[in-house]
């Protein structure tokens, strides 16, 4: 009980009545219930409801070392599918009681639809606009502060990174935004973007 205590980080408020726990502090409580008997197999039904910030990712790197030390499959059941692939390494997506899509997360994000949206951080970014304007439909892109957001084919993200920097702009990151795992789950339960 000490391990499981110390493991999820419940120290401070293990002696406290149950009813004034908050929603987060008993999700902890349930999944501290659940590890004591060392399960082989843990089945966890939303689980970072009611979380902090913290308290999620506290939970994501505790389910992540319970599967990769102790060999626990973790079986997840959420609708927050950008914590998902956060956490897990395969997926299985249902629709009404229906698989309609399994595999490695990795296999099925290479499967979602090759136009998605890139965010670059660019600095001096004065010329941004024109240099992008010739090349791509400027209601694709949306400029802000720190440089500006454009939806392209993965390829795409290299050729443009290419021009930037040889039409002297320093790119300093580029980031994917929103979610493979969400659009693959809209692609094949509603059918949309196809």
């Amino acid at each position: 009980m000490d391990e499981v205590i110390k493991r999820l980080k419940m120290d401070d408020y293990i002696f406290d009545k149950v009813y004034s726990y908050s929603l987060g502090m008993r999700q902890r409580l349930g999944l501290a219930q659940a590890l004591l008997h060392r399960p082989s197999i843990l089945l966890l039904d939303e689980p970072t409801n009611g979380l902090d910030p913290e308290g999620i990712k506290s939970l994501r790197e505790t389910l992540r070392k319970l599967a990769r030390e102790e060999n626990v499959s973790i079986i997840i059941s959420s609708h927050i599918l950008a914590e998902i692939e956060l956490i897990c390494d395969s997926v299985l997506v249902m629709d009404d009681g229906t698989c309609i899509q399994r595999g490695l997360l990795s296999d099925l994000q290479e499967g979602t639809s090759t136009l998605q949206t890139y965010s670059f951080k660019v600095l001096k970014g004065e010329k941004l606009k024109s240099i992008l304007e010739n090349k791509f439909d400027h209601n694709n892109i949306h400029y802000h502060s720190s440089g500006f957001s454009i939806e392209l084919m993965i390829h795409d993200v290299a050729l443009l990174n290419k021009l930037l920097v040889s039409s002297g702009i320093d790119v300093v990151g580029i980031e994917r935004t929103g979610s493979p795992l969400e659009e693959l789950f809209l692609q094949t339960v509603r059918g949309e973007g196809s």
